[in-house]
Formats: C-alpha cells, sequence, structure tokens
C-alpha cells in the first residue's frame, strides 16, 4: 500500500508529460505503467486516475487523448524517473492487528 504523497508525486510526472503534448491529450499505457511500477496495478490505477487520466479501452488518457506517450518524450527517462520516486518513498507496511 502506498501513500497519498507517492501518489500525487507520481501523478505530477505524468500530469508534466501530458502538458508537453502542446493541447493533444496524452495516451499512456496502462501495461507499460504497471511493468515501470514493478507490477502494481493498483498503485498504478491510482496514479492515473490523480494525474485526471480516465481510461478507454486500451489505454489511459487526458484530454484529447491524441497524442502517444514517445511522440514527445522518451519513455524510459520517464520510467527512471518514477521508480526514483518509488524507491525514495517506500510503501507503508501494513501490520495484522
Amino acid at each position: 500500500m502506498h501513500d497519498n504523497d507517492i501518489i500525487n508525486d507520481l501523478a505530477d510526472l505524468l500530469r508534466d508529460e501530458a502538458s508537453k503534448s502542446n493541447g493533444r491529450g496524452l495516451r499512456i499505457s496502462l501495461h507499460w505503467l504497471v511493468k515501470v511500477m514493478g507490477g502494481d496495478g493498483r498503485l498504478a490505477r491510482n496514479v492515473l486516475r490523480c494525474a485526471g487520466f480516465a481510461p478507454d479501452p486500451i489505454t489511459w488518457s487526458v484530454g484529447g487523448g491524441a497524442a502517444e506517450l514517445g511522440n514527445f518524450s522518451y519513455p524510459p527517462v520517464l520510467a527512471n524517473n518514477l521508480k526514483e520516486i518509488m524507491e525514495a518513498i517506500p510503501p507503508i507496511q501494513s501490520h495484522p492487528a
């Protein structure tokens, strides 16, 4: 489980990427983001929702959703930046009651 701070920090990076699309919107593959986030699909969906993305049949999009991440950005760099945040803020450990 992750706290809201890491979700917000990760979402900020996705919002920054979306802003580079010059108003065209942005699509991000859920599969790609889950892989970047170490297989944590729940975290990936929470981050996408926090960043304002909405699901469509294959991807998640924001704005018009006309641009792919690779059209104006380098996905491996974004992946590394996301991973750095995840490493800096470890998940919350749940303790049995």
